[in-house]
């Protein structure tokens, strides 16, 4: 037992990770879940962290799939989803005045680090080519760009923020008025 060296103290009372995530910015995980649709050989995408694009690839299968990434997210900062290289004419199938096939893809969830959107994609802005705005909508099957504009200091700030907005949109179920409207105003058996 004497052969074992005593343990110094150090001026470091916090772990390596801890002293390089204090000074420098973090590495952060990014995961989207799609459905895509694969008209005509696919969506074509860009991901960029504000100016640096992350990925740039044709999502040519059909159906769920996701695309995991990691970048120095440093707020504020942007995260943009692009949708390029659709030709309306050609990449969207139409019978009988109905779309029966498209290139485009449903953002299902983003997690960004710990945090997952799922309705508050919905409260994101896409702006297509021609300068269009359109919130309220998952479904990228215009050229354009998704917006996820991290406009706080922190992560979660921001997603505080995103809730914030989602719920005072939100209209809050009513039991009571939704049993009027089915019962037309009667009486029912029902009642919980």
């Amino acid at each position: 037992m004497g052969n074992i060296p005593k343990q110094r103290k150090t001026r470091y009372h916090r772990s390596k990770h801890e002293r390089i995530a204090s000074t420098e910015i973090f590495i952060m995980k990014i995961k989207f879940f799609l459905y895509v649709n694969n008209y005509n050989g696919g969506p074509q995408i860009r991901i960029w962290n504000t100016d640096n694009l992350l990925i740039e690839k044709t999502l040519s299968k059909k159906g769920p799939q996701s695309i995991e990434l990691e970048t120095d997210l440093d707020p504020p900062a942007a995260l943009i989803v692009e949708h390029y290289g659709k030709d309306m004419k050609y990449d969207t199938k139409i019978a009988n005045d109905e779309i029966i096939d498209d290139k485009g893809f449903v953002i299902e969830k983003i997690q960004i680090g710990k945090f997952t959107l799922h309705n508050e994609i919905h409260e994101l802005e896409f702006i297509t080519e021609s300068g269009v705005r359109i919130t309220k909508n998952n479904y990228i099957g215009y050229n354009g760009k998704l917006i996820i504009d991290i406009d706080a200091k922190d992560l979660l700030t921001w997603y505080y923020k995103l809730k914030k907005k989602l719920l005072k949109e939100t209209k809050f179920f009513n039991y009571k008025q939704f049993k009027e409207e089915i019962f037309e105003g009667k009486e029912s058996d029902i009642s919980y």
